[in-house]
Order: C-alpha cells, then sequence, then structure tokens
C-alpha cells in the first residue's frame, strides 16, 4: 500500500532489519510449526487475536467500524479516543481512512 518511508520517519539500521528478515524467515521455515501456530491464532475456542478480526461483525472490508477497534484491542493495543472518534464519526478523516485502506484493485485518489 505504502512504497515510500513517510516523511520525517527515520530509515531503519541495516542490522536492525537483517534481525527482523531472519526472525521472519525463522517463523516460516517449518511448515508444520507455521501451520500449528496459524491454526491456534485463527482458533475460536482459543485466547489469540485472529478468529476475532475475521468472526467480529460487522466486517467490512472497505469500512472501520468499532468492531474492527474492538479486535485491535485484542492485541493490547490502545487506541487513543480522539483517534476513535476521528476514525468512526463521519468525517474526512474516516472517509479518507476507508479510501486509503480500500483493496488495490479500487481506483484510488492521489491523495492516499
Amino acid at each position: 500500500m505504502f512504497s515510500e518511508m513517510p516523511d520525517g520517519w527515520p530509515a531503519a539500521d541495516p542490522s536492525t532489519i537483517d534481525a527482523a528478515l531472519a526472525h521472519v524467515h525463522d517463523a516460516l521455515d517449518d511448515e508444520a510449526t507455521l501451520i500449528r501456530r496459524l491454526s491456534a491464532y485463527y482458533r475460536t475456542d482459543g485466547d489469540y487475536a485472529g478468529a476475532t478480526f475475521l468472526d467480529l461483525h460487522p466486517n467490512d472490508p472497505a469500512s472501520v467500524s468499532p468492531s474492527d477497534l474492538l479486535a485491535v484491542t485484542t492485541l493490547s493495543v490502545d487506541i487513543p479516543p480522539r483517534a476513535v472518534r476521528r476514525l468512526i464519526e463521519p468525517s474526512a478523516d474516516a472517509t479518507r481512512s476507508t479510501v486509503c485502506w480500500a483493496p488495490q484493485s479500487w481506483t484510488l485518489p492521489s491523495t492516499c
């Protein structure tokens, strides 16, 4: 979705990127472990967040709803009240977020 570093963001140190990629490769290298981890993440009777993202309704990929914000909190991510209001209440910010997160097959304005 984003192809360039946002203005003002520092570039990551190459050793940090290499370490992160090593962790990714380790996590994906063993197919049996990968399947076990993904199955656990999406089990509805477990305590991981995956099923919440898929099953909490409404689940519209083209909008941000209170159910999306609730799902994010299952990742132990705090969403400040101002951010909640900016995403949920009808506003230019909410509309821009919806448009900019739309599937790539949609035609998007150049403001994203």
